[in-house]
């Protein structure tokens, strides 16, 4: 059983037969060893998917532990968390594992899942991915990444950045929580009070501790978090405009101190979560 897990990772997609045949009689050490293509089917059918994810986290871990030759921002991770929506085989397993309705004479439904991944953006590793239903949103994948990542890496040492669909207290709470930070990309509405001050000030660089109050605590999707904030009722958020070479003017949002990264240095930060793309090109159109 461990020889057929392994052959899939070791496969040059060559023809079935010569390649099975090949990495067997490396595995082994015996060259008249010989198996059909029918037979490793056969075999591959008792292995558990969940082993390959199992094995690609140890291996994020043992790749984590040891940071010296990484590239870091001032010796943390820079990571980047998106969601996307993907196409699916249109087979019967696979719309009723990702709860796809089926088609009628009204209408048609694609057979598609939401797909949502954390990435390093200096090292382009993917270190989180979960697959769902379209019904899941991506904060709460966002806050289900959090979770998996703090049982790989070290989280004191990690800048997580979103773009403007997640902005959230929450997010911004659980990360503080992990003693973790995060950069979000925000929109006019988001602290829309404190946003407007600086306007008027004409402040570009500003930290604000803001309430946690009932009706922003009643929209979270995570009960545990729910506590926290009714317990604290305050968090801290810093908010820095930037200029882009377009002209135009980019919020922030921040639990980064001055000290750590400035104006210029978020927004380069904030720039180089596009990495995520490129590894959604090969997990979408490539794998």
């Amino acid at each position: 059983m461990e020889t057929a897990i392994k052959y899939p990772l070791f496969n040059r997609e060559k023809t079935k037969f010569n390649e099975v045949n090949r990495f067997l009689r490396m595995q082994t050490g015996d060259n008249t060893m010989k198996i059909t293509g029918s037979g490793v089917c056969d075999r591959m059918q008792y292995i558990d998917p969940k082993v390959y994810i199992d094995m690609n986290d140890g291996v994020v871990k043992k790749i984590y532990d040891d940071v010296a030759e990484m590239d870091t921002f001032k010796g943390f991770h820079v990571l980047a968390t998106d969601g996307s929506l993907v196409e699916i085989p249109d087979h019967p397993q696979a719309r009723q594992e990702m709860e796809i309705p089926p088609n009628n004479e009204f209408e048609t439904y694609a057979a598609r899942a939401r797909i949502s991944c954390t990435a390093d953006t200096k090292m382009d590793f993917v270190l989180s991915s979960f697959l769902e239903t379209t019904s899941v949103d991506e904060i709460t994948l966002a806050l289900r990444h959090l979770d998996d990542l703090k049982n790989k890496i070290n989280m004191n040492k990690t800048i997580i950045c979103y773009d403007r669909f997640y902005n959230a207290i929450e997010i911004m709470l659980k990360t503080e929580t992990l003693d973790s930070y995060y950069i979000i990309r925000g929109t006019t509405r988001m602290l829309k009070k404190e946003q407007q001050r600086m306007d008027k000030d004409k402040i570009t660089d500003k930290t604000f501790e803001t309430n946690l109050n009932n009706s922003k605590i009643k929209n979270f999707h995570n009960e545990e978090i729910k506590k926290i904030a009714r317990k604290q009722r305050r968090i801290k958020v810093r908010i820095v405009k930037v200029k882009l070479k377009t002209g135009e003017t980019e919020t922030l949002f921040t639990n980064l101190p001055e000290e750590l990264a400035s104006p210029d240095e978020l927004k380069q930060l904030y720039g180089d979560r596009c990495t995520v793309y490129k590894d959604y090109d090969r997990l979408k159109n490539k794998l």
